[in-house]
């Protein structure tokens, strides 16, 4: 079992490692971060796919996920007070938890530095080595807490990713990571009153894995389609019914959950940190608001060679789309005076949900290495 400390208390990160690509000295190291309820198993598809793409994978537990050290009560307190302040406090001390963690694997492994070389079939100049860092859903929470607060980092820290980290990559999250909220009608079943607390995380399982009916472009996504999506009758779990579906979700695709076996669903959740964390989107919108101002707008020159790449899946929940929409359209406004903004590329993937990872492992490993050279 792999383990890193990643604070003075000795509070530890359990994580997994593809391997270096046999024979290569120029591979590229992804560092993946689970969302919630799903752990770092998620993404285990992934790894024996590396080699041939010349990559090399870490996935990480977060804190309270099997063999990651629980939070602490006090820091538990903290995460869930709905007080903006502690909030804050708690999610910058997770960012920076991670960001030690990277650190310590990169010191640990010394994975090939960032280079520019020539391809010697095409003669074109393609970028080798250096480490990308991916979280996916709701792990984005903790990407853009520490994209958000790279100042308060130690300088042997920083000096150490400025050194080594090319890209920020975030995949697939709901809109509530960038401070956006939901249209009024949008629906979750983690926040459906009228089902019982044992029944949510069973619930969303099964409608975050949905293949709901695809967006052309983010100029699709309005308020409206994703309030559609709010009729789940036949969503329920555990049936996962192969007939009579609502007219968004597609016809052909079967959501993922519905597709797993048994053991496989059961060796990639930990449902019980609903009951002991809650939903992270209940965190006040305004903490992580500031965190994507700070990782994507005003970034204070922090990092400056890091590219955020933004992925969101046209056939995934719409809160996902959603937030993409809403980044995009910020973007596209004019910079504030002072404002120092990182290079940021929004990204479709095309007839995906939000499982690509699992359900399409080689496709996606090949889309990370074309955009990661």
């Amino acid at each position: 079992m792999s383990i890193l400390p990643v604070n003075e208390d000795g509070a530890v990160l359990y994580y997994e490692d593809s391997g270096a690509p046999p024979g290569s000295k120029d591979y590229h190291t992804v560092f993946l971060i689970h969302g919630f309820i799903f752990h770092s198993a998620i993404f285990k598809r992934l790894f024996r796919h590396a080699p041939r793409y010349n990559l090399r994978f870490i996935s990480v537990n977060a804190r309270e996920y099997p063999g990651s050290t629980p939070l602490t009560d006090e820091e538990l307190s903290r995460l869930m007070s709905r007080d903006p302040v502690e909030e804050a406090l708690a999610l910058s001390t997770q960012g920076m938890e991670f960001a030690r963690f990277v650190k310590g694997i990169i010191e640990l492994e010394r994975f090939p530095r960032p280079r520019e070389t020539t391809d010697e079939k095409t003669g074109k100049e393609r970028r080798v080595g250096g480490v990308s860092i991916l979280a996916w859903s709701l792990g984005n929470t903790y990407l853009l807490s520490l994209l958000g607060h790279l100042g308060s980092l130690s300088d042997d820290v920083n000096e150490v990713l400025e050194g080594y980290v090319r890209n920020a990559i975030v995949y697939d999250p709901p809109c509530p990571v960038y401070g956006t909220p939901p249209p009024r009608d949008a629906y979750i079943p983690l926040d459906d009153p009228t089902m019982p607390l044992e029944e949510t995380a069973k619930a969303f399982v099964r409608w975050v894995s949905t293949y709901w009916e695809p967006f052309s472009s983010l100029d699709d996504v309005s308020e409206a389609a994703v309030a559609a999506q709010r009729d789940v009758s036949t969503l329920a779990p555990p049936l996962c019914p192969a007939s009579v579906e609502p007219a968004y979700v597609h016809k052909e695709l079967r959501p993922t959950s519905c597709r797993m076996t048994r053991e496989e669903l059961a060796s990639v959740i930990y449902p019980e940190v609903a009951l002991r964390v809650g939903h992270p989107g209940h965190v006040t919108l305004s903490v992580y608001a500031s965190n994507a101002n700070h990782s994507f707008f005003d970034t204070d020159g922090k990092l400056p060679k890091v590219k955020a790449i933004v992925l969101w899946a046209d056939m995934s929940c719409a809160y996902c789309p959603w937030g993409a929409k809403v980044l995009s359209d910020q973007l596209k406004e004019p910079p504030r005076e002072g404002e120092v903004r990182r290079q940021v590329e929004i990204v479709k993937l095309e007839s995906a949900n939000h499982f690509m990872h699992w359900d399409e492992p080689e496709r996606f490993v090949k889309f990370l290495a074309e955009k990661t050279r």
